[in-house]
């Protein structure tokens, strides 16, 4: 039996700068060096930002290529580590093709870093462009023709930001642009609030993302490639919606349920948590109200509600339901639902809060 094993592997060094190693070592090894504790993305928070040109919108986008450097994930083979691309003495300006006449579609700007020791193609440089998509009939940046509308992004190549092409537009505006760059990790160096998620996370990446810019509220998130969810960015950290109703809202003796307010509309696919308040009451004894919170206005049902019940009429209670956790989807809406048996209920003070806990 060995006493010890070398370490080799596959491509690289299996020990990183030491004194007199012979043969040296190689760019791969380099990299990993430099990747730890970092992920791909900026390293200054305009560095490689995409908005429309300066001077005058038109058919192309200005890209802040001179604002600082990117980091870039090599991901031809395993473990490639990350691409320092430098930053430009100006910034760069990419043409965009011409629109379709009848449908709209999702362009993409990308930084590839090519290197030829892993393609094999004679090629290694640093490039920014656009990748065009389909033109696609109801394809916007959020919904299912919109991705269908999506050209593939290449492997060694970080989604700097995505925008619509409209049918017969002749200009690309900011309004239209969608920064999509993640952030690079590390003491001192600047994390983008991203107003949408990533493509292609890796494994324990973490990012803000903005999911009220009027309240401020901002999550944090952190990718789990081992979770079996199809929602495999989880809620770490950041604050709450909340909303809240003060006036006194009636349901009818023996009423189904139905929305009594307010709302909240999630920014995100996911699961969520939800919990509903309210004081409550009744006009007759022998009486009781019922409230909790309804995922895409599907009621709640037995053990989700808080409840009161009142030998006597007139009294107020405050209750509370359980903390509700379900799956909806993206821009759908969370709501109170309220019901009264024995005779009529009243709801006043209500609040709902909710908090993602996984999305993607």
């Amino acid at each position: 039996m060995a006493n010890f094993i070398d370490i080799a592997p596959a491509l690289g060094r299996g020990l990183d700068f030491a004194q007199g190693f012979p043969g040296g070592y190689d760019a791969i090894d380099l990299r990993r060096a430099m990747s730890l504790g970092l992920q791909e993305g900026p390293v200054t928070a305009g560095a490689y930002k995409v908005t429309q040109k300066s001077t005058g919108a038109n058919m192309s986008v200005d890209v802040a290529t001179d604002q600082g450097a990117f980091l870039v994930q090599g991901d031809d083979v395993a473990n490639q580590g990350l691409y320092h691309v430098a930053p430009t003495v100006l910034k760069a300006n990419i043409d965009v093709s011409a629109a379709d006449a009848t449908n709209p579609r999702v362009d993409q700007v990308v930084l590839e870093a090519r290197d030829d020791a892993h393609k094999g193609d004679g090629i290694t440089r640093a490039r920014v462009y656009v990748l065009a998509g389909t033109p696609t009939s109801g394809a916007t940046l959020d919904n299912a023709a919109g991705v269908t509308s999506r050209a593939a992004v290449p492997s060694s190549t970080a989604l700097l930001a995505e925008f619509i092409v409209a049918a017969n537009a002749v200009t690309i505006s900011t309004a239209s642009i969608r920064d999509r760059r993640s952030a690079v990790q590390g003491q001192g160096q600047v994390q983008p609030v991203l107003t949408a998620l990533p493509a292609g996370p890796v494994d324990g990446q973490e990012i803000l993302y903005l999911a009220d810019a009027t309240l401020g509220i901002i999550w944090r998130f952190r990718y789990r490639t081992a979770s079996a969810s199809t929602y495999k960015w989880e809620f770490i950290g950041g604050t709450e919606f909340s909303a809240y109703t003060a006036g006194d809202v009636t349901r009818p003796t023996g009423s189904v349920y139905a929305d009594v307010g307010p709302s909240i509309t999630v920014p995100l696919a996911g699961e969520y948590i939800a919990q509903t308040h309210a004081e409550s009451w009744n006009d007759a004894a022998a009486s009781g109200t019922l409230h909790g919170p309804a995922f895409n206005a599907v009621a709640p049902v037995g053990g989700e509600q808080g409840e009161q019940a009142t030998s006597n009429g007139g009294y107020v209670f405050t209750t509370r339901s359980p903390r509700i956790r379900k799956a909806i989807a993206a821009s759908q809406i969370v709501s109170i639902y309220g019901a009264a048996y024995g005779s009529i209920g009243h709801f006043r003070n209500r609040r709902l809060t909710v908090i993602p806990a996984r999305v993607g």
